[in-house]
Formats: C-alpha cells, sequence, structure tokens
C-alpha cells in the first residue's frame, strides 16, 4: 500500500507512527509508514514496469483529495467515482497476497528440481503456506491444476501486466456499478491492513463453488480513515449492520502480513486474534453433472 493510504492511522505529523502488528509477532508495535509501505518489483520490470510505476503514482497523488470528498460526501460521481473505482481495482490486484495467488503455478515450478513438479514438490510447497500438511485430495487437485495448464507457464511480469488489464477493464467498472456507502464510526477505532480492498459474504459451511469475488460478494470494503468505511453492495441493497468489533476481526482475517491501527488502539490491536498464518489459495476437485471441476478459493 502508498504511505499517503495508511497516513490517517498515524499519530499526526508531529509523530507520524501508527500501531502496527505482524501476523508472526505477539503484539503491535509503533511504526512508521514508510517501515510498512515501502515495496520492490509489484509493477514488473522494464519500461513497461516503470510506466505502469509512474500511472499508479498519479493516483496516489489523487488519493488524499479523493478520500475527503467520499468522506464528506457520501459519494462521488462522474470521474471522481471512476477514478477511485480504478485506484480501489489497481491497489486490489498490486497485493503480494494476490501476487501470490497468480504466480502459484510459477512459484512451485521454481521450487522443483530440473522443472519437474511431483505431488512431493506440491506439498512442501503448500506446508510452506500455511504450515501445515495439506491432504493428499488436495495435493493431487493442485498438482493436476499446475501439470494441466497450458505452456508455457507467465512469467511474473507477464503476470502483471494481465492483472493490471484485468484491474482496470474488469475490475473497476464491477466496483464502480456497486452502490457506495460510507459508514462513520463514532469513534476512530477502525484497523486496516494490507490488503484494505476486501471481499465479504456471510460464511457459510462449504466454500461457494464459484467462490466470492468482486462480482458476487455481497459487500466489498475498504477502510477509508479510522473512523470511516466504503461499503459497496450489489444493487439496491444496504450496508449490512456489522458491528465494528467484527468488521475489525474480519480485517485481521483477511491481512496478508500485518494489520494497523492508530496509535491510541495499540492495546485494542493485541487484544484481536490474529492468526499465525493468513489465507491461502486452496484446491479440490469436485463431481459435477459435466464431470470433474477444479475448485480453486483463498480461505
Amino acid at each position: 500500500m502508498p504511505q499517503t493510504y495508511f497516513r490517517p492511522w498515524t499519530g499526526g505529523p508531529e509523530d507520524g507512527r501508527l500501531a502496527h502488528r505482524l501476523r508472526v509477532a505477539d503484539s503491535a508495535l509503533l511504526n512508521s509508514t514508510r517501515n510498512i509501505a515501502v515495496a520492490s518489483g509489484i509493477y514488473g520490470a522494464g519500461e513497461l514496469g516503470q510506466a505502469r510505476e509512474k500511472e499508479f503514482q498519479q493516483l496516489e497523488t489523487e488519493w488524499p483529495s479523493l478520500r475527503q470528498e467520499l468522506i464528506a460526501q457520501g459519494d462521488l460521481q462522474g470521474g471522481r467515482r471512476s477514478l477511485l473505482a480504478v485506484f480501489m481495482a489497481v491497489q486490489l490486484m498490486r497485493t503480494l497476497k494476490h501476487s501470490n495467488e497468480i504466480n502459484f503455478i510459477a512459484n512451485v515450478v521454481s521450487n522443483a528440481a530440473e522443472g519437474t513438479v511431483s505431488q512431493d514438490v506440491v506439498r512442501e510447497y503448500l506446508q510452506k503456506l500455511d504450515g501445515r500438511d495439506p491432504s493428499d485430495s488436495e495435493v493431487y487437485a493442485a498438482w493436476s491444476f499446475i501439470t494441466g495448464a497450458p505452456e508455457p507457464v507467465p512469467t511474473v511480469d507477464e503476470a502483471v501486466s494481465i492483472s493490471m488489464n484485468i484491474a482496470v477493464t474488469q475490475i473497476a467498472p464491477r466496483l464502480e456499478a456497486r452502490r457506495w456507502t460510507v459508514r462513520n464510526f463514532r469513534k476512530p477505532d477502525l484497523m486496516t491492513n494490507d490488503c484494505p480492498v476486501h471481499k465479504w459474504s456471510r460464511p457459510t459451511r462449504h466454500p461457494r463453488l464459484e467462490g466470492v469475488g468482486i462480482e458476487n460478494a455481497e459487500e466489498v470494503r475498504f477502510p477509508l480513515s479510522p473512523s470511516a468505511l466504503l461499503v459497496m453492495t450489489r444493487g439496491g441493497a444496504e450496508p449490512s449492520n456489522t458491528s465494528l468489533r467484527l468488521v475489525n476481526a474480519e480485517i485481521c482475517r483477511q491481512a496478508h502480513q500485518f494489520v494497523v491501527a492508530t496509535p491510541e488502539n495499540l492495546s485494542s490491536l493485541n487484544q484481536l486474534a490474529l492468526a499465525k498464518w493468513p489465507p491461502r489459495i486452496r484446491f479440490r476437485i469436485q463431481s459435477s453433472p459435466d464431470g470433474e471441476l477444479l475448485h480453486m478459493w483463498a480461505g
């Protein structure tokens, strides 16, 4: 995330620090936006990567005024609405969490000796993602996904190009088409994380076969500040009246590496349950009237 996104969670220009808790840490610490927002290689390599970085920097420049307008008005219109939709879509697709998912095949192949992907290689890679031994059926499903993929496997730079194109041409219009509502909380206790544009639907016992994405999620949420949350719903649906406590719990659950709060909420951040491992891409093969389906989802 750009530093400018996290600044409302800091203690102000005199301090400039916020409460920052890693998944692997037992407690939160005060940290600067520079230390938590810096990343490299997220736009790809070469001239094309530099062009993408320049374009997104222009969006970052507009972000503070877009956020201020949205919170004050409760919605945006015309080009300003479109611009914010693009900002969210690009941010959604450039997170490390998303990068790990779209580069799953390339990452597994890079761990295989001489490029030969066995089920043991797949099992070892899945174990690294969440520290648990995957089932034989999941290993087989993931291995089938890799070995059945068309060749050649897209490079990381090609995957970035595809993601950015999808963000602008497919994700942004879907976000823009949703109903936008800004929820304002009485206390500035709202948290955020390193992938703040997140999809939410009411939990079900079994994952949906089609998954939960921008198209069918009940809500797409985006923390704007410690006291304002943008909720995007489908059609004319009203946003759920979820408590701030549950909103923060979902933000913690969907974080990839870290969660952020204001310095005043450092102790509250410590009290929230934060699993050591983030949600990861999962696989299973299901039978259907049309044959076998490969089901992939993050959870």
